[in-house]
């Protein structure tokens, strides 16, 4: 068990800033979005965040859906620090444009 402890100005940006403690890499948060994947007031959040990986300047976007918006935001946030740890490892390819699908 990880304990992180972290300020922000809210919630959300106290979570991020725990989870850069965490993972030690430069990611900058370019978009944050929370949309509603069920209905009610048991309703499930989905959180799309897209990262940008400062030393190569790669973009990521992930998600995470939960009950509670701010796990979910935790959870995306998350998922995007491991893509970036895995491109700075040398675990993803990267794709020029003559590898794309045309």
């Amino acid at each position: 068990v990880v304990d992180l402890t972290a300020h922000g100005q809210g919630s959300v940006e106290a979570i991020f800033n725990a989870i850069d403690s965490f993972f030690h890499q430069s990611v900058q948060l370019d978009s944050f979005n929370i949309d509603a994947v069920t209905e009610g007031i048991d309703a499930q959040a989905s959180v799309n965040v897209t990262v940008e990986n400062v030393d190569t300047e790669t973009i990521f976007n992930a998600t995470g859906i939960d009950f509670d918006v701010l796990k979910a935001a935790a959870i995306a946030y998350i998922n995007a620090n491991i893509m970036v740890q895995k491109e700075n490892e040398g675990q993803l390819a990267r794709l020029s444009e003559k590898d794309s699908p045309k």
